[in-house]
């Protein structure tokens, strides 16, 4: 608790004068150090640590490219407000022809497929979910469907059931249980006995024995088989096309895990001033020279166009420093 009040301290007085991204960059590197720390380290779940962040760092970015004030009270009601809609940005992206267990949404496993898939909490209330009132509710005029709005509710939970259980290529377990912590045993989600072509009364339940439910808290014991060796890699692996860019082999001729880093896990790094201007000055040249190989006329306007899009205020010290600029 002391070092979250220190942290808050700290960097309360940054958060009213400094831009979101700004912030937390200070926060990550200054304050706790995780910048470092993820670059550092070659375990593979770091590799997914530095991936998250990147994917937050993402939509602070395109915040600031909207907003009015880019400050982090501000940031915050823009995250709740993608929240509450629905958006639920994903996590860094695995490789799912990696030999392990994914544990995903059936929203998020749309589009993928697995040997063996485990469809878990198939109970009552559950899934199918009790029927919650649209967010944004449309007008009566523009439904056209029949269907009353229970029963449209159901056929949609009944399509992402059908999603989840075609996501297996050869095993398929459909599970539930009859504890989920009421004060009632739950039931078989009619799903289930859909899916079987049986009655919900032929569904039987499978009770452990009371000896088996005292030793699952017992110590588990030592798995025999041989350790799982994380391997570190440079290059992303599959049968993608790689591509590149001056900067990237620049990159990696500097430094392999620059190019890693950079490139592959996007882990966000504060750009100097310099770059800044320099990127577009590059641009605006590249547009003038593009138009007149090809034997266009590039108005003064274009190119101002062209410098203020691709313009950032990062890594600037003040406002009046970039206005230096």
């Amino acid at each position: 608790m002391t070092k979250l009040l220190d942290d808050v301290t700290a960097m309360l007085p940054l958060s009213t004068k400094e831009r979101t991204g700004e912030v937390l960059y200070e926060y990550l590197t200054s304050r706790t150090g995780t910048i470092e720390k993820l670059s550092n380290s070659d375990k593979a779940v770091d590799a997914l640590r530095a991936q998250n962040l990147a994917k937050l760092f993402s939509i602070i970015e395109r915040f600031s490219q909207v907003c009015r004030y880019d400050r982090v009270p501000w940031f915050i009601d823009y995250l709740d407000a993608l929240i509450e809609a629905g958006d639920n940005p994903p996590m860094g992206e695995a490789d799912w022809d990696e030999d392990a267990v994914n544990v995903l949404t059936i929203h998020q496993a749309k589009g993928l497929e697995f040997p063996i898939v485990f469809l878990v909490g198939l109970v009552a209330g559950r899934f199918p979910s009790i029927h919650r009132r649209d967010p944004i509710p449309l007008p009566d005029e523009l439904v056209k469907d029949l269907l009353t709005t229970s029963d449209f509710h159901l056929q949609e939970e009944r399509r992402l059931f059908y999603v989840g259980m075609t996501r297996a290529k050869e095993d398929l377990y459909l599970t539930s249980a009859q504890d989920y912590g009421g004060k009632r045993p739950r039931k078989p989600s009619l799903f289930v006995s859909e899916a079987l072509d049986l009655p919900p009364a032929q569904i039987k339940v499978l009770k452990g024995s009371p000896l088996a439910t005292i030793t699952r808290h017992g110590k588990a014991k030592p798995s025999p088989a041989t350790p799982i060796e994380e391997e570190l890699v440079l290059l992303p692996r599959g049968k993608a096309v790689l591509e590149l860019s001056h900067q990237k082999i620049d990159d990696y001729l500097t430094c392999p895990m620059k190019y890693r880093y950079i490139h592959i896990l996007k882990v966000p790094i504060r750009q100097h001033h310099a770059v800044i201007y320099g990127y577009a000055i590059h641009q605006a040249i590249k547009l003038y020279n593009m138009n007149r190989i090809a034997g266009r006329k590039t108005a003064v306007t274009d190119l101002k166009e062209i410098f203020r899009k691709t313009w950032h205020t990062e890594g600037f010290l003040t406002r009046h420093h970039e206005e230096l600029r």
